[in-house]
């Protein structure tokens, strides 16, 4: 199962929702959630409703996936159920993909479509 920052990553993505514009309407700062969906923070019970309820998903769906938490949710919510399922599936097409392009995990410096980042000087 993915952990908390891959699951908000790609609730985001899929909602076509940029980082900035999810912890605007989150009132976080882009930094930290950038370091939540790295990984690196985990973001605190109220910080997990806040992102599920812009993103319009059960907090179900955040919490289950939070491998770090060492605890053993589960949920009968069929609903929940689905959308963690489909999670599930996104993140092995996208393993699949990476593999198959030769690039690492999400913070890789080659994108999907094969350009690369650039920083700005």
């Amino acid at each position: 199962m993915p952990d908390i920052g891959t699951v908000i990553r790609i609730l985001r993505q899929t909602q076509d929702m940029g980082l900035g514009e999810l912890a605007r309407a989150a009132s976080l700062s882009s930094p930290y959630l950038s370091l939540v969906e790295a990984g690196k923070r985990n973001p605190s019970l109220d910080v997990i409703g806040r992102i599920a309820k812009v993103l319009r998903v059960p907090v179900d769906v955040l919490l289950l996936s939070n491998e770090t938490s060492g605890s053993n949710l589960h949920t009968d919510d069929e609903d929940t159920n689905a959308l963690q399922t489909s999670i599930d599936s996104l993140l092995a097409a996208e393993a699949a993909l990476r593999q198959r392009l030769g690039t690492g995990g999400p913070h890789d410096s080659v994108k999907l479509d094969g350009r690369k980042n650039r920083r700005r000087t």
